[in-house]
Order: C-alpha cells, then sequence, then structure tokens
C-alpha cells in the first residue's frame, strides 16, 4: 500500500508539471474517491493550489495596488537597504522581504508575484487542514474549504489587489487556529502580520480574548466589547473633543474614526452583508448543535471573532472604507464555515460537495475571464505546463 501511494504520489506531480489545472483536478478527484488516513495527500493539494494560483496571478496585467508595489519592488534597485526604508515609511517587514527577494531573484517580478501568493495561500490552506483535522471533520469538509479558499473570486481578487493586508490576513488565520485550537502562542507571527499590514493590529488581540462568545460566563465582558464595537464613532467623537488636538497623530486618528468615509467606494455591498448573514446563521447553528464538547471552549471562541467582526461591520456599513477592510478579514473565515454544513459523509452530501467544487471552479475560470482584472486568455490558463507559466507572456 505504502509503495503504491508513493506511486501514486509520483504520477500526480508528473501530472501537476505537465498541466497544474489537470493536477489539480486529478487529486481532488482521488481525494473524494480514496479516504487517507494521514494527511499527505492533503498537504499535496495544498501545495498544488498554493503553486497554481501563484502561476494564475503572474499572469495578471498590473495595474491599481499591484502595479504600485510592483513598483515600489523595483525600487529596491535603486536605494540602499537602510535609505529603501526610509523612503517606503511604513510596514518595514513587508518592505524587507521586498528588498531581499529584489536582490536574491535578480529584481523578478514573477519570483516577487509567486512568493507573496504562494506563502499566503499556504498559510490559509494549512489552517484550514488544521482546523477540521482538530473538530474531526468529514473528509468532504476538509476539501471543500480547501477549494472555497483556493476557487472563491473574492478571495482571490485579493491576493493581487490588496496584498500587503491579504499576507497579513493570512498570518491572522493561521496564527488563531494555532492559538485557539492548540494553544501554540506564535507570537512573533504578530509581529510580522502587524508590520506587515498595521490594520491586522485590530484583529490579532481578540485570539486573546477567551472569553469571546462565552455570554453564560462572562457576559459582562462581552456586553461591554459589544457596545464599543457598535458606538466606537460616537466614543472616537467625544475623546477628539476632549484632546482638543494637543496630540497631533492621535486627534488625526480620531478624527478619521469619528466621521464617514466612503471617498469613491460608494455604498457598503448588499452581496457583502448577505454573506455576513449567512456565515453568522451557520456558525450560530454550529454552535448549537453539533460541537464536539472537547472543542467547544475553542469553537465558541473562533467564530465569535467572526461574529463580533461581523456586527462591527453591520454596525458600520455607512463608514465603507472601514467596513470593507473589515470584510476583507471576515472573508477569510469563509472556507471554514461553508463546510460546516456538511458533517456527515454520506452519499447526497458527498455528491452535493463535489457539485459545489466543480461549480465553484467553473465560476472562478469565468471571473479570470469577466472579472475587474485581466488575466492570460482562458485556453492559455488551462493548457500551459508548469514550464509555460514561467515564461511569462
Amino acid at each position: 500500500m505504502m509503495k503504491n501511494n508513493q506511486s501514486i504520489y509520483l504520477i500526480l506531480i508528473i501530472l501537476f508539471s505537465l498541466n497544474p489545472f489537470f493536477g489539480v483536478f486529478a487529486l481532488v478527484n482521488l481525494l473524494f474517491i480514496i479516504k487517507y488516513k494521514n494527511d499527505k495527500f492533503y498537504n499535496l493539494l495544498i501545495i498544488f493550489l498554493s503553486i497554481l494560483l501563484s502561476l494564475i496571478n503572474i499572469t495578471k496585467v498590473p495595474e491599481s495596488d499591484l502595479l504600485n508595489h510592483g513598483l515600489r519592488y523595483l525600487q529596491s534597485g535603486d536605494f540602499n537597504f537602510p535609505a529603501y526604508l526610509i523612503h517606503q515609511r511604513k510596514e518595514p517587514i513587508y518592505y524587507i522581504f521586498d528588498y531581499i527577494l529584489y536582490h536574491l531573484s535578480n529584481g523578478s517580478l514573477n519570483a516577487w508575484v509567486i512568493s507573496f501568493t504562494f506563502f499566503s495561500y499556504f498559510f490559509i490552506f494549512k489552517s484550514i487542514l488544521l482546523f477540521f483535522r482538530k473538530i474531526k471533520a468529514s473528509r468532504i469538509q476538509i476539501i471543500l474549504g480547501l477549494m472555497i479558499a483556493a476557487f472563491f473570486p473574492l478571495i482571490f481578487s485579493l491576493s493581487a489587489h490588496l496584498i500587503r493586508q491579504f499576507i497579513a490576513s493570512s498570518i491572522f488565520i493561521y496564527f488563531a487556529v494555532n492559538k485557539i485550537f492548540y494553544n501554540k502562542n506564535k507570537w512573533w507571527l504578530i509581529i510580522i502580520g502587524v508590520f506587515t499590514h498595521s490594520s491586522s493590529a485590530l484583529m490579532f488581540p481578540l485570539v486573546y480574548l477567551s472569553f469571546l462568545g462565552d455570554f453564560k460566563n462572562k457576559k459582562a465582558l462581552n456586553i461591554s466589547l459589544l457596545i464599543i464595537l457598535t458606538s466606537y464613532q460616537f466614543i472616537a467623537s467625544i475623546l477628539y473633543e476632549i484632546l482638543d488636538g494637543k496630540y497631533p497623530m492621535l486627534s488625526y486618528i480620531l478624527k478619521r474614526a469619528s466621521g464617514d468615509t466612503t471617498y469613491d467606494l460608494g455604498e457598503f455591498p448588499i452581496i457583502n452583508i448577505i454573506i455576513i448573514l449567512i456565515m453568522m446563521v451557520i456558525t450560530v447553528l454550529y454552535n448549537s448543535f453539533y460541537v464536539n464538547s472537547s472543542e467547544k471552549k475553542s469553537v465558541r471562541h473562533f467564530f465569535a471573532i467572526s461574529w463580533f467582526l461581523s456586527i462591527f461591520i453591520l454596525f458600520n456599513t455607512h463608514q465603507s472604507e472601514l467596513s470593507l477592510r473589515m470584510f476583507y478579514y471576515l472573508i477569510f473565515f469563509l472556507p471554514f464555515i461553508i463546510p460546516l454544513m456538511f458533517k456527515k459523509e454520506n452519499v447526497i452530501n458527498t455528491f452535493f460537495v463535489y457539485v459545489m467544487c466543480i461549480g465553484l471552479s467553473f465560476y472562478f475560470l469565468y471571473k479570470l475571464v469577466y472579472g475587474t482584472w485581466t488575466y492570460a486568455p482562458l485556453l492559455e490558463l488551462l493548457s500551459n505546463s508548469i514550464v509555460s507559466f514561467s515564461k511569462g507572456p
């Protein structure tokens, strides 16, 4: 059996090298057919998906944030190391990564895109596998979680757009799963995350608030936090008046927080509100009826982070810039939540999940062609080998 697995492993790697899309398709179908006791083939799928999404991203036409970040990356060749960090002025760990990678790769933009895409997705996928293994999830839940993380268009569109926040979000979700479910306090990830994108400083502390969601024993703390989240704008306006410009930097932050910031983003999209409500309903039902008693506290804490974040967003939809920024953290919980509906691995659920995976894959391909951003032609994406991808356009 071990020798057969090794042969299958090798065949899959060869298939993936010749055609990454087909290699992923073959491996996903194999996991639906055969129940593997260890994670070897799931880890292979994680690597395959991380590489595939990285290769797709290198075909993206640079514009908006990808173009701006790409130009900043190329500036690494114009400065010495200290001068480069001073020139960028913020999030030093991200720009340290840029500077080092630029000089290691001789300024390769493909290496840059592949690196941040691969490592971000690798963190996300590993988090999903660790989470579902801890709650003793079914095989189809693991597969669906990985497929949603890989092919849900909104998540993928962020990977080469809001690059720094995407990296920070992936680090946050990996940190949260390790701390909450495995009691592994990988504190250095907080430093990396915050100094990659400072907005993640709002997220990491929630992982240490173990009382979140425990309204039975810690009602006062939870209600207090809810009051702060739903009235933060009012609190910020009072503090702004009290300080009266005595501390310019703090006053600036409080002024931004106390006023509506919509800019050119328009209204907070209705579809986002629908997604939030669906996620909240699923997690509430799961926590009420299906949680294994040994993991109940951890599951409650993990999903309570998404609940409190959801409430904060829903009460601040008039602040479209802020609510969208926080929504992009919340969306990383989606691959953990949707599969909760398929706890029982029976024929009907397995078939339904398989159809969902196929449908999601086709929708992903559709959005590559008709979405906001421009990638290589679809036929080229579907037929390329790894070597063809690496040659670029």
